[in-house]
């Protein structure tokens, strides 16, 4: 009777733990995927604006 009331405990502790380390990696990848999109977003902010403030070739004239 303890023997199997006891293997049972041990599987309800066991489908806890991969709950918990499926939350985890679910966790993590969301982490990383929103880390890649904003790096992402601000280099190429920064291609943009790189490109606005490019200098002439020639020289403007004065007015």
């Amino acid at each position: 009777m303890f023997g199997s009331t006891y293997h049972g405990m041990q599987c309800r502790a066991l489908i806890a733990k991969g709950g918990i380390r499926t939350v985890k990696v679910m966790l993590n990848q969301f982490l990383k995927a929103a880390m890649v999109i904003l790096i992402g977003n601000l280099l190429e902010g920064l291609k943009i604006l790189k490109n606005l403030i490019e200098p002439t070739a020639n020289a403007l004239p004065i007015l």
